[in-house]
């Protein structure tokens, strides 16, 4: 333990004790009462000798630790000064602290003793002191009031030690309450001359009989109120406000009831003080009546109060005129602003006008400079009020700078406020927050009338028609208003024969473009309308624009729309189909027959004159119910909107051929195509050089002297490596399906292949590469050129399932590669004639062509073959289909594609490649046209094309022999090419709702 370091200097403030003695007394005493000491104040000594005397009245204990802590409180700082001013010059300092060293030594030999009373005994008093017993008396009662306040007791027990120490010390009493100054001084308290004056003259002494026995004492009656507290409630004011407090606070051990007053004074700026009036009433805290509550208010306007800082100190004093010390709070007085005044530059505007001011003015004594704003507020005429923007720019007058100007201007357009009569109301600020009184002005708002400086709707299919539109078709809406401030709505109307029909609202002032679809309102059928914008203003009052004529063809999906088959068939067109018609061919070498209809009864075809028309430049299509249509326009206003038809057939006989031909010398034979109506999609691509085809099969003759070789397929289009032989069984099985997909077209000879431009990536899984590492090398090269990939995939069987890897990382490779990929999988050859033995074919497809059930990206294909043909315009169609008996099929069936198909072998022969093994290379040509002309698409949505716009087979809808039909590449390209080009309105038709 570090000893204590004591300064003899009796007059040094740091002087620890107080005490003169040396050497140093207390340097051999017990550690106990000396580590307590070590580095408290004075009031922490209080507070530690209260809860001493507590704890040893409620245990029972003597209080001699209470009393030297006490004593520590004494000795701690002053002492001889402090003592010099209780006591006087007759008191003997060293013998006192002589003593102190003593008991802080805890030599109790001389200690006065310590007895609790009850107040009965205790005539009101604290505490007391009799020197005939030598003994402190303590009040029960004032215990128990003060056990959460050990200062207090502390500072009685002070008190009356200071009694003894006068007693003990001093030859004769010492006038006064010695021990209430002694104690006051230990507390921290300053005592004015006149406070001393008074305590040296108070006669502090009483006789207390104890038992039989009467001892002189000298008291402890009252403690000074402590802990005053309060904060004003504003401390910015004007000269006529009120200086206010609520929740003032103060203690006092006697209890609340013991206060008499808080007096209150204002100090001035030059240090002057005003007398103002007390707070008299105290309420006492219900938790603890120790504490007296107070509010005070004090008007300023009858002070005469300029400008300025000022303090406002208050003191509180007890029935007995004890106080507490003076506490002091801030506060300014601010000259408000005065005289604000201003006239409206008109006292009527419209709801979208400016209410102004010109040349408003405010007074403020303490110049312009010190003004804030001016707060506007607008008063309705049901009394509600509108906060709108503020004034805050001010100028000060040239001749008197006390004087700002302003001016002022609100638009009322945000502020929707319909006609009616209304104020503004104003009042001015300074930077002190003092204001003007409120300034009122009338003014009344009429309504201001909108206007339509445009409005126009028109059909959104595209066609040459703007005024015509199929029943269930879209519109298209634009309209701009000259003056909208006070909109509060605009609505479309569709007017016809007295009938109104609404078809939406908007809000805005102005819309482009906005998509209305009209299958959203069944009343609106065929016949002649009048469109009209209707804006409401916020008044009620509504506005019309000019009318528009348009004109809805009466259409139904059940009875105005034709359907062909996956065969070649001729379907009838007639006036009884009504004024809109809708024709799909689907598969096969359709023809629309328009026999009762001559080509000079055309308009136009796709917008342009029949003699102009070109097939393959005509990409004006109509989009119509979420896909693309050629459509006819009729001289008497008739349309005809069809797709999936491959020639046009006049009242004359004369035709006008859609589709596109090539010269190739098996052309003709190509049924395959017909069936998925490939020779029509040409119309719109060929394949896409941002497309790569990949071949998962046999690879391809490249190896030096090897048999056969490459016939009819670029070797430009072709990326290929050493591995690719074709050799696998001598067959030549990945020539002969890469030559179905992108055989070389047009050149004379051979075949057409499906894509004539996309490149094709060779992969050998079966003597090269392994699967998953053929599906890396493809993914790698596409990711590096920005390629979208197709996978014809000429493998079946579970084995493939975990060639490369396991089949979980053959999942995670298609799955993580969804966004650019797409797989075709043959779905086996497991049934009677193929050349697996699956028992399972009936209900299952093979293989890797099963995870088309959990990756959207991948289509498991069945084999389509043709039962019956026949031959039209010299091409090959098929007249029945089935599914052949060797290919695997079940519910997890995706799509059935043509086998059997003409295809150049290896060997340079045309020759009709079979099993799902061809299937697969016809269903990964035709995806490879559609992500042609929509590269936007990822390859679930792509899927999901395909399947929507398949030609069904066999029961309706899908079904566990034909999956979800055959693919059509016509429709799925049309529907492709619709959300490419008009994304908003082709997706207001979604599956197979365009027309199953």
């Amino acid at each position: 333990m570090n000893s204590l370091n004591i300064d003899t200097n009796q007059d040094s403030p740091t002087n620890l004790f107080g005490l003169s003695s040396s050497p140093n007394p207390l340097s051999n005493n017990p550690p106990s009462v000396l580590t307590d000491l070590q580095g408290l104040t004075s009031q922490q000594l209080l507070q530690l000798a209260g809860q001493k005397l507590i704890e040893a009245y409620e245990n029972n204990l003597e209080a001699t630790s209470s009393i030297a802590y006490a004593a520590g409180s004494i000795f701690n700082h002053n002492f001889v000064i402090n003592a010099q001013i209780a006591f006087g010059k007759d008191f003997d300092i060293n013998k006192a602290q002589t003593w102190g060293t003593e008991v802080l030594g805890e030599n109790y030999g001389v200690l006065p003793h310590v007895r609790f009373l009850f107040d009965s005994k205790m005539n009101g008093a604290n505490a007391a002191y009799g020197e005939s017993t030598n003994t402190i008396y303590i009040n029960r009662s004032f215990l128990k009031k003060n056990i959460d306040n050990s200062t207090a007791i502390g500072t009685a027990l002070v008190e009356e030690i200071g009694h003894f120490l006068d007693a003990y010390a001093s030859p004769v009493d010492s006038p006064g309450d010695e021990g209430e100054i002694l104690a006051g001084l230990v507390s921290g308290k300053i005592y004015s001359p006149t406070e001393l004056r008074l305590l040296k003259a108070e006669d502090d002494s009483d006789v207390f009989k104890i038992g039989r026995q009467y001892v002189d004492v000298e008291l402890s009656i009252n403690a000074a109120p402590t802990s005053l507290q309060f904060n004003l409630n504003k401390t910015n004011l004007k000269t006529t406000e009120t200086l206010s407090i609520n929740g003032g606070w103060v203690y006092d051990t006697n209890g609340a009831t013991d206060l008499s007053f808080v007096d209150f004074w204002i100090e001035k700026s030059d240090g002057t003080f005003v007398d103002v009036a007390d707070a008299t009433s105290f309420t006492p805290w219900s938790s603890n009546n120790l504490w007296g509550g107070f509010n005070y208010s004090l008007s300023l306007g009858a002070l005469n109060l300029t400008s300025g800082n000022y303090s406002l100190w208050a003191k509180a004093y007890d029935k007995a005129g004890a106080s507490t010390d003076w506490l002091e709070k801030a506060f300014s007085i601010n000259t408000a602003p005065t005289s604000l005044q201003f006239n409206l530059n008109s006292s009527s505007v419209t709801t979208t006008g400016t209410l102004s001011i010109n040349g408003g003015w405010v007074y403020d004594t303490n110049g312009a400079t010190d003004l804030s704003r001016v707060d506007f507020w607008l008063k309705k005429s049901d009394g509600t009020f509108v906060d709108v923007a503020n004034v805050t720019s001010f100028t000060p007058w040239s001749s008197n700078n006390l004087w700002g100007s302003f001016n002022y201007s609100l638009s009322l357009g945000a502020l929707n406020l319909t006609a009616g009569n209304y104020s503004l109301w104003a009042k001015a600020y300074d930077k002190a927050g003092a204001s003007t009184d409120w300034l009122e002005k009338a003014f009344s708002i009429t309504q201001n009338n909108i206007s339509f400086s445009s409005f126009n709707v028109f059909d959104a299919a595209g066609d040459s028609t703007n005024n015509i539109v199929f029943q269930g078709g879209a519109i298209r809406l634009n309209y701009g208003l000259s003056n909208g401030t006070s909109l509060s709505n605009v609505r479309l109307e569709a007017v016809k024969s007295g009938s109104i029909f609404n078809l939406g609202t908007w809000s805005g002032a102005s819309l482009s473009n906005a998509l209305i679809n009209l299958n959203n309102f069944s009343s609106l059928t065929g016949g002649d309308y009048l469109f009209r914008a209707v804006a409401r203003s916020t008044s009620g009052q509504d506005f019309f624009s000019s009318s528009q004529s348009i004109k809805i063809l009466s259409w139904s999906q059940a009875g105005n729309t034709t359907y062909g088959t996956f065969a070649a068939n001729t379907l009838n067109y007639s006036g009884a189909l009504g004024t809109g018609t809708v024709v799909v061919g689907r598969g096969g070498t359709d023809t629309l027959n328009l026999s009762s209809i001559a080509r000079a009864n055309v308009t136009n075809i796709n917008g342009v004159s029949l003699g102009s028309f070109n097939s393959l430049s005509s990409t004006n299509q109509a989009i119509f119910r979420g896909t693309a249509f050629d459509y006819l326009t009729l001289a008497d206003g008739r349309e005809i909107y069809f797709q999936g038809i491959e020639n046009l057939r006049f009242s004359d006989n004369s035709t006008l051929e859609l589709q596109v031909r090539t010269n190739d010398t098996y052309y003709k034979d190509q049924w395959n195509l017909r069936v998925s109506d490939v020779d029509s999609a040409w119309r719109f691509t060929r394949g896409s050089t941002g497309v790569l085809l990949v071949s998962l099969d046999t690879g391809i003759l490249t190896a030096p002297g090897a048999t056969g070789g490459i016939t009819d397929i670029s070797t430009g289009r072709l990326i290929t490596d050493a591995t690719d032989d074709d050799n696998f069984n001598d067959y030549g099985h990945g020539h002969s399906a890469t030559s179905v997909m992108a055989s070389i077209a047009n050149n004379s000879s051979g075949i057409a292949g499906i894509n004539w431009n996309s490149s094709v990536y060779m992969t050998d899984v079966y003597n090269g590469v392994n699967l998953q590492q053929g599906i890396k090398d493809a993914i790698s090269y596409a990711r590096a050129r920005n390629l979208r990939v197709v996978f014809q995939g000429g493998v079946q069987g579970e084995g493939w399932l975990t060639s490369g890897g396991t089949q979980a990382q053959l999942e995670q490779l298609i799955k993580d590669n969804s966004d650019i990929a797409i797989f075709a999988v043959a779905a086996g050859n497991g049934g009677p004639g193929g050349n697996i033995n699956d028992p399972n074919y009936l209900t299952s497809v093979s293989g890797v062509a099963k995870l088309q059930t959990t990756h959207s990206n991948v289509m498991s294909v069945g084999a389509l073959q043709r039962t019956s043909s026949a031959t039209v315009n010299g091409l090959s169609n098929a007249a029945g289909v089935n599914i052949a008996s060797y290919s695997n099929r079940g519910s997890n069936l995706t799509l059935m594609a043509a086998t059997d198909s003409p295809a150049m072998n290896k060997f340079g022969n045309m020759s009709y490649f079979g099993g799902t093994s061809c299937a697969n290379p016809n269903m990964a040509g035709i995806t490879s046209l559609v992500w042609s002309v929509n590269s936007n698409l990822n390859g679930g949505q792509l899927r999901q094309i395909l399947i929507d716009t398949a030609t069904d087979l066999g029961t309706a809808g899908k079904d566990n022999t034909f999956g979800n039909g055959v693919v059509n590449a016509d429709a799925a390209v049309r529907r492709a090419l619709a959300l490419s080009r008009n994304n908003q309105l082709a997706s207001l038709y979604s599956g197979r709702s365009q027309f199953a």
